[in-house]
């Protein structure tokens, strides 16, 4: 969407827009590919010289930017509350950008009706907690052990039809994992889920 209307833009002579937008799309098809690749090697089963690029991230305009990219959906309700004393997080901010955006997108795939997505920032001794909760179709108890494993998919007929290799919590879990951080779930059927990284 912002490339289609980047030639309007240039019509208008309006380049702050221009270069706005082609930095933000360099941004997204940097994301775009470093997740790529990722998911390549674990398709492969290589683990690959997967490193990251720790930089600080300002912590509410890091997690404002990316909700800001779903503001259009009009039927997705996203609440943001940051609890924290710190102002700031060091992450690399390309694969773990691609993080949150993947249990967002799976909390939009898997609602039943309009979702509803809780993020919440709060401290947790020295390091930081982020929960994602969702108001969607929910993870059964036998299924929660093996949602990280590479091709893994929950075999339920409101699943069936949702695109997917299930290998996107595979990756999540490598980012999270190449952090030095934590991620675990809780859930109920039809009540919804919350995964919460520790970093």
């Amino acid at each position: 969407a912002m490339v289609a209307t980047i030639p309007f833009y240039l019509e208008k002579h309006m380049f702050d827009k221009v270069n706005e937008y082609a930095g933000k799309t360099m941004n997204e098809l940097n994301k775009l590919t470093a997740y790529t690749q990722r998911i390549q090697q674990i398709s492969n089963n290589e683990k690959g010289n997967f490193s990251i690029n720790r930089t600080t991230l300002q912590l509410t305009d890091f997690f404002t930017s990316i909700i800001g990219k779903y503001n259009k959906d009009e039927r997705l309700k996203i609440d943001f509350t940051n609890e924290s004393r710190r102002t700031e997080f060091s992450a690399d901010i390309i694969h773990f950008s691609n993080v949150i955006e993947n249990l967002i997108e799976n909390a939009i795939k898997y609602s039943i009706e309009n979702p509803e997505i809780l993020i919440r920032i709060s401290d947790a001794n020295n390091k930081l907690r982020i929960t994602v909760s969702d108001n969607g179709i929910g993870i059964a108890n036998e299924d929660l052990k093996r949602i990280f494993d590479k091709y893994y998919r929950v075999n339920r007929k409101e699943t069936k039809n949702k695109p997917g290799f299930g290998l996107g919590l595979t990756y999540v879990k490598s980012v999270i994992d190449a952090h030095g951080a934590s991620i675990s779930v809780e859930s109920r059927l039809n009540e919804g889920s919350t995964f919460c990284i520790i970093i």
